[in-house]
């Protein structure tokens, strides 16, 4: 868990005894501001004790997402069943149009792929529990990782870090500020590497109060929005 100032007690809760009870647990935790540098503290410790502890998966919680108890059981079973490389939680965000951190990409640019659009609470709902992006063909599924795991015995486990790209650009309204997080960075990554990449809705959370929740179709939002946060370069 990346932690930095204030932790949802209900998400330490489901990060500790919540968690599983099924997997023999490691846990661990980054303790900086910058979001970037506290998910590599969390991997280069996990790395280092992978050997120590033969660690099979990673697993991360942000501390302002809560999901339903022994989430963690549900996801490894469920990356198991699909032997993917890494399943993600889709997860909506702190807003009321049921917006959520997943999003589909193009890969038009070897630096960064284009962003289509992110995908809808409302969509997620009408896609099958576990997806990933032959349900876009041509695409990149994008996710997030605020609640995710990933398998940890595997070679691409020590070629990826998280990085985030920011920068301004001038359009007919103006100069604004355009941001690729480092979570959609990190999915651009592991495409390359030749990854499976899946998202999922098999474990209901919610994200910092109960209707920002994943568990039900929701949000104002259209389905083919584009946040211009997330334009590409």
């Amino acid at each position: 868990m990346p932690v930095y100032q204030s932790v949802d007690f209900d998400a330490a809760m489901m990060f500790g005894v919540g968690a599983s009870r099924a997997c023999d647990v490691v846990w661990g935790g980054g303790r900086y501001s910058h979001p970037e540098h506290s998910f590599n503290e969390c991997w280069a410790e996990a790395l280092n004790k992978r050997e120590m502890h033969g660690l099979t998966h990673f697993a991360m919680l942000h501390s302002d997402v809560v999901p339903e108890p022994y989430w963690l059981d549900k996801l490894v079973a469920e990356l198991e069943k699909h032997d993917a490389d890494i399943l993600s939680v889709v997860i909506p965000l702190k807003t009321s149009d049921g917006h959520t951190s997943t999003a589909i990409a193009t890969a038009q640019d070897p630096a960064l792929p284009s962003v289509d659009r992110i995908i809808t609470i409302r969509e997620a709902h009408r896609l099958p529990v576990t997806f990933g992006a032959d349900a876009f063909p041509g695409k990149l599924l994008l996710v997030n990782t605020g609640c995710f795991v990933c398998r940890f015995d595997r070679d691409w486990n020590y070629q990826i870090a998280a990085r985030a790209y920011t920068w301004i650009k001038r359009d007919k309204d103006g100069y604004a500020a355009r941001l690729f997080p480092s979570d959609w960075d990190t999915s651009w990554q592991l495409a390359k590497l030749g990854c499976k990449v899946l998202a999922t809705r098999v474990v209901e959370c919610y994200h910092g109060r109960r209707e920002w929740t994943n568990a039900k179709p929701w949000g104002t939002g259209e389905l083919h929005d584009v946040p211009r946060i997330h334009d590409p370069v």
